[in-house]
């Protein structure tokens, strides 16, 4: 008797005896390995444990109901599929490379239970980068009561000052891109979440000091600041997120995009009746530093996110594996071929082009947000708690939605 070596996405990998009427028939042909249709985490689980992240000539397992074809320029050559295949990351396979049934189990299990707690760490990391996204986002009231009881605003200065802010997140894609096209010290992803979140708590320690009505520019400094800090990480959250799920297709990554949105919303329905009751109680400015806890947590979480480096050589940042730097692009050409897809992307999709068009007119037009706030609370009386209520339903209603 010996052991087959089998794999199961939820039971993880165990052996299965061999009878030897088995062993007499002979090596049995060999069949392509079935990966399951739907994507998402247990996909690129069962992808990574299966093959391993080195060689460049391995060929790629089939997903289930599809067509087997040649490889051909990163297109698949056959009349099934129209799509194209990311390169990247090539696999080499770990079953049948002539390694003992007891070393290739050791090793496959450690090589699985590696990439599984990295994979759920990243993932319920930006979660939490997420939901603290929601809570920020929910305190907006109290940026309200603070332009209006510290600064002494009117409504018309108020909304101007909250309009100016607000221009970094039009900024949101340039943001990404520059997170994309520009590593720190061989990473993408965690430097910029890392000095973003100490940035927005000193944002917020900063506004805390700015409370007496002698200048609005100090204060408006910090809010563009703040906006700009959360729109920044709210793009790196979202490219990680989407980044660990692009092996799962289209709907793997609709539904990962769906999650970051309700737990967002939840964030906001939190602290949009948390912020309330913190007004009837604390100054604005107090409610400035309570929350500066949780960019706090998030600068100290991120510390423990795994990601991959990449290579910088003499000419320019090259991903994946390191090579000599002559081979590497210069940065120059590395940012006008980002540049470049941009723009194809754009060029050729007539949809995504009218869809931002629409999204600039749309947030061109007049907002009366700060006009109704100061309409509840001078012309109605509303009290902070009640204006934290109205929030808290204006919050659901977005989740439901």
């Amino acid at each position: 008797m010996t052991d087959r070596l089998l794999i199961n996405p939820c039971l993880g990998l165990f052996h299965c005896p061999l009878s030897s009427v088995e062993l007499d028939a002979g090596p049995a042909e060999p069949s392509p390995i079935e990966l399951p249709q739907q994507g998402g985490l247990a996909h690129q689980i069962c992808l990574d444990f299966l093959f391993g992240p080195e060689g460049s000539t391995s060929p790629k397992p089939r997903r289930a109901g599809r067509k087997v074809g040649r490889m051909k320029g990163g297109v698949r050559d056959d009349a099934g599929y129209g799509g194209q295949d990311n390169l990247s990351v090539a696999y080499r396979p770990l079953l049948g490379t002539g390694a003992s049934p007891e070393d290739t189990h050791g090793q496959d299990l450690g090589h699985y239970a590696d990439r599984s707690w990295k994979v759920r760490l990243r993932w319920w990391l930006m979660m939490y980068t997420t939901f603290t996204e929601g809570l920020e986002e929910g305190l907006q009231l109290n940026v309200v009561y603070y332009m209006k009881e510290d600064l002494l605003l009117s409504p018309a200065t108020s909304a101007l000052v909250w309009g100016i802010s607000r221009i970094p997140w039009l900024l949101k894609p340039l943001l990404a891109f520059t997170s994309d096209s520009i590593p720190i010290f061989g990473y993408r992803r965690k430097p910029y979440l890392i000095g973003s979140a100490g940035v927005h708590v000193l944002s917020l320690g900063l506004l805390s000091l700015c409370h007496a009505p002698h200048s609005i520019v100090l204060p408006l400094l910090c809010l563009s600041l703040r906006s700009t800090v959360r729109a920044w990480t709210a793009a790196i959250s979202q490219a990680i997120l989407v980044e660990d799920n692009q092996g799962g297709g289209r709907e793997a990554i609709n539904n990962i995009v769906a999650d970051f949105f309700w737990v967002r919303a939840v964030g906001i329905v939190i602290s949009s009746y948390g912020t309330g009751l913190l007004l009837e109680v604390f100054k604005p400015h107090v409610v400035f530093v309570l929350f500066g806890i949780f960019p706090a947590t998030t600068c100290i979480t991120t510390w423990f996110m795994h990601e991959e480096p990449v290579h910088v050589g003499r000419g320019g940042v090259e991903r994946g594996l390191l090579v000599d730097a002559s081979d590497a692009p210069s940065f120059g050409d590395h940012l006008n071929k980002q540049y470049n897809e941009v723009a194809a992307a754009l060029g050729t999709n007539s949809t995504l082009t009218a869809s931002l068009v629409y999204f600039f007119f749309y947030m061109s037009g007049p907002n009366y947000d700060q006009a109704l706030y100061y309409y509840y609370i001078d012309k109605l009386g509303f009290s902070p708690e009640i204006m934290g209520q109205v929030q808290m339903f204006k919050g659901t209603a977005r989740l439901t939605g």
